[in-house]
């Protein structure tokens, strides 16, 4: 299905929340003491304004619409105006991250309509940067996010929708450790037809995440995979 981009958090770097926000980051640590956020040469960091540029151009992208449930592009002027908004009030069920693949921007991925009382949530990734897909950026992110949605918001599910002919999506779900759980049949109305659903869910029990092994060279990253 699609991400949630009307719900995500955007830091200013003279924002003082973007400063409490990053110790909250280099606080949060494994068991091991290893840093949450970050596994080989992936990292998952709060969104800044500066990423803005290239947040649009890749909401633009005639691809990235494809694979996901986006609506039409909107303005420069009013993709800066929801940003705003969004620092201003930002969302109480939804955290994004940009992915960072050796500290430069190449995508983003969101825990949406977090469900306190059921503990669970959906996730949502896109790799944007065409040079960093088939590094295993998809999976590694994957992985962080759900570590930090088990670790920090205590949750005991994430869940994920994929529309049926984003094979490469589903294939970046099962190599991060989700299962398939079921296909919500001609479900969804997607450029004029309509789609089947892919559901993907993972258990709080089932998440692996080898810090050892860094992220796996070569493995398929979704162009888009999400709620």
């Amino acid at each position: 299905m699609r991400l949630v981009t009307a719900r995500f958090t955007v830091l200013s770097e003279s924002d003082s929340a973007a400063r409490a926000w990053r110790r909250r980051f280099s606080a949060i640590t494994t068991p091991k003491g290893d840093p949450i956020f970050t596994l080989g040469h992936i990292t998952l960091r709060p969104l800044e304004f500066s990423d803005a540029d290239r947040l649009y151009a890749w909401e633009g992208d005639e691809e990235l619409g494809r694979f996901s449930g986006w609506s039409r592009p909107v303005s420069r002027s009013a993709f800066a105006k929801r940003l705003e908004r969004l620092i201003e009030e930002p969302p109480s069920d939804a955290v994004l991250f940009g992915i960072a693949l050796n500290e430069k921007l190449v995508g983003r991925i969101e825990l949406a309509l977090i469900d306190r009382r059921n503990s669970l949530a959906f996730v949502g990734i896109f790799v944007g940067d065409r040079a960093a897909r088939g590094q295993g950026v998809g999976v590694a992110a994957l992985r962080l996010a759900a570590e930090y949605a088990f670790t920090v918001e205590n949750l005991e599910k994430l869940c994920a929708h994929v529309y049926g002919f984003n094979v490469r999506a589903q294939r970046l779900m099962v190599r991060a450790g989700f299962q398939p759980e079921g296909v919500l049949r001609s479900h969804e109305v997607h450029h004029g037809a309509r789609q089947d659903v892919h559901v993907y869910g993972l258990l709080k029990a089932e998440l692996s995440v080898d810090r050892d092994a860094g992220h796996a060279e070569g493995a398929p990253d979704g162009l888009e995979a999400g709620t």
